[in-house]
């Protein structure tokens, strides 16, 4: 089956012949983007009417103001959340797609489409756009600065009893957002109840490669091969909970494997960190930028 077939008609069961390496195909690359919500005044034509609820003022402002913006991906996302809001499902995916193809952030529009295909009641499908989503948030200096798919994943682990997995994500969206965000019980009992009504088997292998790939552990890292080593030395480094030792090492690997991928995740250990390895993390960043790869 093509991916295009698979992305198009709705499924409710994973595909058993291809459903993890889907999940793991990166098919979306993230750009930097220094445009926030609140970059220019223009904006506001659609958040005030977004947040007061009136969803049609703001779709039509999206729309306007897309042809000015159409590389910033929150246009796509309040416009698509436009669309979410009165349950217009398959226009708010068209809105979604036309992000994709268009903006220099992924992630955002990768999270909001998880949850569309969440509410069209599609368990396979929203795990993996919300696993599209955390890849490229993983690569972006502070996790790319919003909970998005690591929050709906650590639900689901947790409905599923991948405890560790769980702890690791939930880790991870408070370090992003130390507030403790969480979903609320009417949200975390429909995804309970999708849960329930779905074959799990294959979405349990994915959320098994998601800790394998990105929250394993150095023991776990030694056997892995090199294209799995970048994301689990950077688990490894931010791990507080880690000997220094073993951080400063995971440090120094990555300073010697000068993958720029690893930039953002120690520059956020270098602003954040009090101990000496703030400096072990500059200097990786320094080497790693030395090497320019």
């Amino acid at each position: 089956m093509k991916i295009i077939d698979w992305l198009v008609g709705r499924k409710t069961q994973p595909d058993e012949g291809g459903y993890i390496s889907k999940c793991f195909a990166e098919r979306y690359s993230e750009e930097e983007e220094v445009r926030l919500w609140n970059s220019d005044p223009a904006f506001h034509k659609i958040l005030d009417p977004l947040n007061a609820g009136d969803n049609l003022k703001a779709r039509k402002e999206a729309e306007a103001l897309v042809r000015d913006f159409h590389d910033f991906a929150d246009i796509y996302v309040w416009w698509a959340k436009s669309l979410l809001n009165e349950r217009n499902y398959q226009e708010a995916k068209r809105v979604l797609h036309m992000g994709l193809s268009n903006s220099k952030q992924k992630y955002p529009l990768l999270n909001l489409m998880g949850e569309v295909e969440w509410r069209l009641g599609s368990l396979s499908e929203a795990i993996y756009w919300w696993i599209q989503g955390l890849m490229g948030q993983e690569k972006v200096q502070g996790f790319g600065g919003e909970v998005g798919a690591y929050l709906y994943l650590y639900h689901i682990a947790e409905i599923l009893d991948l405890s560790r997995l769980a702890a690791q994500l939930r880790e991870r969206v408070d370090f992003i957002s130390p507030g403790k965000i969480r979903l609320s019980p009417v949200a975390t009992n429909s995804l309970a109840t999708l849960v329930r009504a779905s074959d799990t088997e294959q979405i349990r292998k994915a959320l098994q490669m998601v800790e394998k790939k990105y929250f394993a552990t150095q023991a776990q890292a030694d056997s892995y091969k090199q294209d799995d080593e970048i994301p689990v030395l950077i688990r490894l480094a931010q791990d507080s909970s880690a000997g220094y030792d073993a951080r400063k090492k995971a440090i120094q690997r990555l300073a010697e494997v000068g993958d720029s991928r690893a930039i953002g995740p120690l520059m956020q250990i270098y602003n954040t960190e009090l101990t000496l390895i703030r400096l072990d993390a500059k200097d990786a960043v320094d080497k790693i930028r030395a090497q320019g790869k």
